[in-house]
This record gives C-alpha cells, sequence and structure tokens, in this order.
C-alpha cells in the first residue's frame, strides 16, 4: 500500500478526511474545552457514551490519546493543547460558512456578539448598545470583554474568540479594518474646591497626586500617560486602580486627579460634586476607534451589530448622521 508523505496509509488516509466532520470538530472542542467527557456530552446535549465514542473516533484520527487521567481529573496531553487554537478558529470559520442573505433580521437570528473595550467609555453608551441589542435581537446575545494584550487580542479577533475591539491604539495590523466612533479631548476631573480648580496651572497639576489606570495585560492601554509625558507633564501617580467605577468616589473624598476624556470627566460631573477642567497644556485627543477582522467585514450579522456600536458612539458625542453614519 503506497504510504504519503504524511505517513498515514492512502486509504487511511481518504477515511480520516471523510470522517472528520463538522460533528467530529465540534465534539473535539469541547473536549478540549471542559477535559471532560461528561462536561462535554452535556454542553452538546448527547449521552456520555455517545461522547465517548467520538473521543475514540477522535483519537484514531488525530493518532494521540487527548485527554489522560492525571490522579483523579483528566488533563490534556501536549498534543491537545496544540490543537485548541486551530480547532477554535476552524468553527469560527465554520460558522461564516453557510450563505447568508444581503439582508439580516436581528428578531430571529441567534448570533452571540462579542465586544471587548476599554472601561473608560461612560455607562450610558454600554447600557445604551445592551438596550438596542437586546430590543432588536430578542434571541441573540452581546458579551462584553474586557481588552486582553495587543497580541492575545489579535489573536482572539483572527480566531473568532471576538467581532470587534474599541481601542484607542494605533499600531493596527494587516487583516483589520478601523472606523473612528469618538475623538475625546483629554480633562482632569478633581473635587469642587480642590486648590486646582481656583489655579490649574502646569505646575500645580504636575505637583498634585494622581489616580491612574492600572493595565491589566501589558499593550492594552491607549497611551495616556506616554501622551502626557511628551507635552512635559510627568505625573505623580499616587492610586492605580484596575476599576475606574471606583474613582469617583475617590476624587470626592481626597485632593486626588484624575485625567480621562472629557466624555468620561463630563458624567462623573454629572453624578458628583466633581470640577472638569481642561489640561493646562496641549495634547492630543484620544481616539477611540472600532476595529474588526476581515474574517467578518462582511458578515450582515456582524455588519448590523458595529453599526449599533457606531449609533451609540455618535449619541455619546452628539454627532449628527451625516457626521458618524452607520455603515463601514
Amino acid at each position: 500500500m503506497p504510504v504519503p508523505r504524511s505517513g498515514i496509509p492512502a486509504s487511511r488516509s481518504s477515511i480520516v478526511s471523510r470522517r472528520l466532520d463538522e460533528a467530529l470538530i465540534r465534539s473535539l472542542h469541547e473536549l478540549l474545552t471542559c477535559t471532560s467527557i461528561s462536561a462535554a456530552a452535556v454542553r452538546l446535549g448527547m449521552s456520555q457514551p455517545a461522547m465517548s465514542r467520538q473521543l475514540r473516533t477522535l483519537r484514531e484520527i488525530v493518532g494521540d490519546p487527548l485527554l489522560v487521567r492525571v490522579g483523579n481529573r483528566m488533563m490534556l496531553t501536549p498534543r491537545a493543547e496544540g490543537l485548541v487554537p486551530p480547532v477554535r478558529r476552524i468553527l469560527a470559520d465554520l460558522a461564516l460558512l453557510p450563505a447568508r442573505s444581503a439582508s439580516f433580521d436581528p428578531q430571529v437570528a441567534q448570533t452571540v456578539f462579542r465586544l471587548a473595550s476599554y472601561d473608560s467609555l461612560p455607562a450610558p453608551f454600554f447600557a445604551g448598545l445592551v438596550r438596542q441589542v437586546v430590543t432588536a435581537a430578542p434571541h441573540g446575545s452581546l458579551e462584553i470583554h474586557s481588552l486582553a494584550s495587543t497580541t492575545e487580542t489579535l489573536r482572539m479577533l483572527g480566531e473568532g474568540e471576538l467581532d470587534s475591539i474599541i481601542t484607542t491604539r494605533r499600531d493596527l495590523t494587516s487583516h483589520l479594518h478601523a472606523r473612528l466612533l469618538l475623538t475625546d479631548p483629554l480633562v482632569f476631573v478633581v473635587r469642587a474646591g480642590h486648590p486646582l480648580a481656583a489655579q490649574p496651572t502646569a505646575e500645580a497639576y504636575r505637583q498634585a497626586g494622581h489616580i491612574a489606570s492600572l493595565v491589566q495585560a501589558r499593550g492594552t492601554g491607549g497611551g495616556l500617560e506616554s501622551r502626557l509625558l511628551q507635552a512635559g507633564l510627568a505625573l505623580r501617580i499616587q492610586v492605580r486602580t484596575q476599576y475606574l467605577g471606583l474613582t469617583q468616589q475617590m476624587l470626592c473624598e481626597s485632593d486626588l486627579v484624575f485625567t480621562t476624556g472629557r466624555t468620561l470627566g463630563l458624567w462623573m460631573a454629572e453624578r458628583a460634586p466633581l470640577v472638569v477642567l481642561p489640561l493646562p497644556v496641549p495634547v492630543d485627543p484620544l481616539r477611540y476607534n472600532l476595529v474588526w477582522h476581515e474574517r467578518t467585514h462582511r458578515d450582515p450579522a456582524f455588519v448590523w451589530f458595529r453599526q449599533q456600536v457606531v449609533r451609540c458612539a455618535r449619541r455619546l458625542s452628539g454627532a449628527s448622521p451625516s457626521e458618524a453614519g452607520d455603515g463601514d
């Protein structure tokens, strides 16, 4: 029997290619994700014996045990760990394969929309987006993620774990599309009666204690402190936090200063005795971009979702339809 370069006999190679169908790929994905036959079976709505048969078939096709017992739990083999990214990517691409009509009907769609963003946009933006999506697409769902590192975020976009992101980063790679959502001048926020409110000089701003974001993953930030440094403003950071929702009360009860986009600053000042002031020296504004991968660029469902994001940003900025538009 001739043996091709793969090392698999020709007859067995044809059997393998014929048997590795979508159902098996989905079973493989759940087994790799859950590392449990019973949990994978529950997630796919099948019996445990049926999932065990799927695992036996997959082991034969892959030529690896995939899951092995270590003590009282199952663990992935090194080969199985290496299969996680390509299997996830294959499933994401399969979801785009069926022909879709040029129009998208959100009323009947069951699409899951996955967006990653900073939390430095005001709550009304996210609340408005949730309201639009769950009202217009009652059978769909929305996931709002935090931004991972740049490398990880790009991987998640490419492999379908995310559909779009909102970022102020400008170092985007190929295969990505971007649309400007919002241009946000930088301001600083202090409590009413703060000394800086009466004398907002550059030197007083530098000398004050500041609150700043604690970056959750390397490369996720928009370079706010770098922008300030380039303008000659080296801040004295006294508090760093991942939770910007805590900032408002911290400012009310201290002489700390918080530098952010004007949109968030004004929203905070509407809800607490805070004052919003322009920076004492010119600094480039934040530019929030909606970014997505080529793989979802023409898909009607995701085109529709991006339109919802744009509309929410337009309402936030007060832009007219002619300024913001709805298209990609």
